[in-house]
């Protein structure tokens, strides 16, 4: 897992606290089974739980659980609670701006493949991926 990016740890790590049936994990339990320091993974999580995916159990035996089933929750989720629901910088304003960088005729096809890819992310669960992994440690 070294070396992923912290999106793609976010959704590592939903997929793992998904597979513990609504058991607590600890976030130094968690960054262990990722390989990164518990720090980087805090944020990370605190971000989810923010965002209404995860719940944050304080105390002594604390950790962090789904808030919802994973049934409910999408990567497109995971995603826009980590890097926002960002958008790609206005093609239009720098395309007006004089320094001719992206024509007209481009700029729509990006936000047909932004649009495309977003829904794309939509369509898979939490669970779906939760599923594939089991399927590779069954082999």
């Amino acid at each position: 897992m070294r070396g992923s990016s912290g999106p793609s740890q976010a959704i590592c790590a939903v997929v793992l606290i998904a597979q513990l049936d609504g058991e607590i994990i600890a976030a130094s339990a968690l960054a262990r089974l990722l390989g990164v320091s518990k720090s980087y993974l805090l944020k990370r999580l605190q971000s989810l739980s923010g965002a209404g995916i995860l719940t944050a159990m304080p105390g002594t035996f604390g950790g962090y659980r789904l808030s919802k089933s994973a049934e409910t929750i999408t990567v497109l989720d995971v995603l826009d609670a980590i890097e926002g629901k960002r958008r790609r910088p206005s093609l239009k304003r720098a395309s007006q701006s004089g320094a001719g960088i992206v024509p007209n005729c481009v700029e729509g096809a990006l936000e047909k493949a932004e649009c495309a890819h977003r829904i794309a992310l939509e369509q898979v669960s939490i669970r779906d991926l939760v599923k594939k992994a089991e399927a590779k440690t069954a082999t």
